[in-house]
């Protein structure tokens, strides 16, 4: 028969290992209250400050189908939060019934809960353009970031090219800019697209140089454009470059669907996600 003593010296260990085992669960729980408050301070931290859509090429014909644009005006204003603004970066329509295509347009996007901003397209006919009513070169400002919109879309010997008169107003412009404030660009053909023109350049624009000059002292973060009716990013000196696919029922993209990019924007970057439309 065993003696007493050793069921005494068993209780006593086994209570040890109770009190160690309790201890841990303790220390577990504790741990894992203070990770999650440091999970959700820093997934705070990186929230982004704000969010924007790109719409592109929309190519609206007065008389025929819209459905496409009025699904994704639909969706964009259940977004949650809710964007800044809309940017519809050219070929806001076909340049067929010019008159009544820009007040198609303007009455579709009339429907909006933000903003929107418009860029002028090779199908947009100058004079309707500035119905809408929108310059061909312009600024606007959503803290802490500067937008500026730039015409790009005179003739020219290889897709279409910056005409004079934008880069004087984009070098007196940015004159007024402080270096330090990140900037965004909006324009209709790309500055570097992949698989623009492989065999002779990397743009839809040919005479980009003058306007990269005029930008390189400044915090630029991004570009976005349109034209190509493909999906497309490239990086470039630290700039990344967006050219995104057509939202339209009359035109097809060659990379991707019909639909629409969302923009979230932090202080030093952008990410974005291509929302299509069906």
């Amino acid at each position: 028969m065993r003696s007493p003593a050793f069921f005494v010296f068993n209780k006593d260990h086994l209570m040890k290992k109770k009190w160690l085992l309790s201890g841990l669960i303790v220390f577990f729980l504790i741990f894992s209250a203070l990770n999650t408050t440091f999970v959700s301070a820093q997934t705070q931290t990186e929230a982004p400050l704000f969010t924007f859509v790109q719409v592109s090429d929309l190519h609206i014909i007065n008389g025929k189908s819209t459905k496409k644009i009025e699904k994704a005006i639909e969706n964009i204003n259940l977004l949650d939060p809710l964007p800044k603004f809309i940017v519809a970066t050219g070929d806001l329509i076909n340049g067929e019934s010019p008159k009544e295509s820009i007040e198609l347009y303007k009455e579709l996007f009339s429907a909006l809960k933000c903003p929107i901003y418009s860029v002028l397209g090779n199908h947009d006919p100058r004079p309707y353009f500035r119905k809408i009513p929108a310059d061909y070169n312009y600024s606007f400002d959503v803290l802490p970031y500067h937008f500026v919109v730039l015409d790009d879309v005179s003739s020219g010997s290889n897709g279409v090219k910056f005409p004079e008169y934008t880069i004087e107003w984009l070098e007196k412009h940015m004159g007024s800019v402080n270096k330090k404030t990140p900037i965004i660009l909006f324009a209709h053909a790309s500055i570097f697209r992949k698989g623009a023109y492989p065999d002779t350049m990397t743009s839809d624009v040919h005479n980009y140089g003058p306007i990269l000059e005029i930008l390189k002292p400044f915090n630029v973060i991004a570009w976005f454009a349109g034209h190509g009716h493909a999906n497309s990013q490239a990086e470039k000196d630290g700039v990344v470059y967006y050219a995104t696919g057509s939202l339209s029922d009359n035109r097809a993209n060659s990379n991707c669907q019909s639909g629409y990019r969302i923009v979230k924007v932090f202080k030093d970057r952008v990410e974005t996600i291509f929302v299509s439309v069906k």
